[in-house]
């Protein structure tokens, strides 16, 4: 995944780059890596993410076993932290095993997951009537122009993926951050039940 930014209520964009890695294992080790790294990121009050998965490019898709088991990570260990689940240009194969998993899957992360949203030059909506109801003071839009990635997701954001650059920064931003929320937490007494809130 490659932390693309910010929504408006301050929820991280995360876009998955499973293609980073070449074998199944280590996709899901990643994702979970990188499920971690945006819960380091999240500021005070923010406890979801979106992702943004794109299957445009055929030879990014990971195998279904693998999606499955991302899904069940998703859906059991971090229920709570998925806000959104956007996914477009949604291939045959895969639409069919959505189709026929759909069913599997816990109705609360169902109503999360938005297939083929629309994107246009106003951002992107969940629905064509979101869409063309959109003005410029309406909320249908979940994302401006602005804060989409211009590759598959029609923003004006331009994003060139450079691992010797952005994972070296990512892994030191989210150990700094990681390091004061554990000072925070022992100084206030490191109690079950202490809010997120209270150490970030």
């Amino acid at each position: 995944m490659i932390h693309e930014g910010n929504d408006w209520q301050r929820v991280p964009l995360w876009l998955p780059a499973l293609y980073l890695c070449p074998s199944s294992p280590c996709q899901i080790h990643y994702t979970v890596w990188m499920l971690e790294r945006a819960i380091d990121l999240m500021g005070p009050g923010v406890e979801t993410l979106a992702l943004m998965i794109d299957h445009a490019d055929k030879a990014k898709i990971p195998s279904i076993g693998t999606a499955r088991t991302v899904l069940n990570i998703l859906q059991i260990h971090y229920p709570e932290r998925l806000g959104l689940a956007l996914i477009p240009h949604l291939p045959l194969l895969l639409c069919t095993f959505y189709n026929l998993i759909m069913p599997f899957i816990d109705p609360l992360t169902q109503l999360k997951m938005v297939f083929n949203p629309v994107i246009t030059e106003n951002g992107l909506f969940r629905t064509v009537v979101d869409a063309e109801a959109w003005s410029a003071n309406s909320a249908s839009q979940v994302f401006e122009p602005g804060q989409l990635v211009r590759e598959g997701w029609n923003g004006s954001q331009s994003f060139i993926y450079s691992h010797a650059v952005y994972w070296e920064a990512l892994a030191k931003l989210c150990e700094e951050r990681r390091s004061r929320m554990v000072v925070a937490l022992h100084r206030i007494g490191g109690k079950v039940g202490t809010k997120e809130w209270e150490v970030k």
